[in-house]
């Protein structure tokens, strides 16, 4: 499987991980060898999960990986659960 196929399909599971509308995510790129950035969209939609929500939903999934979604799926499975997620300062 190529790189880009690969980062497609981890964004696709996690949006339905989550779960949200795929177009929350945007795309996602490699960031140092074995790191990865994502934008989450904001939403104006009040049925819709905030990002905050997203978040802090995407992190209990990471961190608790080994007993969530994330071990399911062929491209999460390789997320670090020790690692988690982090966020950029400049976004916080």
């Amino acid at each position: 499987m190529e790189k880009s196929e690969f980062l497609d399909q981890l964004k696709t599971q996690l949006a339905s991980i989550i779960p949200i509308p795929p177009e929350r995510l945007g795309k996602i790129q490699q960031y140092k060898s074995s790191l990865f950035t994502v934008l989450i969209r904001s939403t104006n939609n009040l049925n819709e999960k905030n990002s905050k929500s997203i978040l802090d939903e995407l992190n209990v999934f990471i961190k608790n990986g080994d007993i969530t979604l994330i071990s399911q799926f062929n491209a999460t499975k390789f997320i670090d659960y020790f690692y988690g997620l982090q966020v950029g300062s400049k976004y916080i």
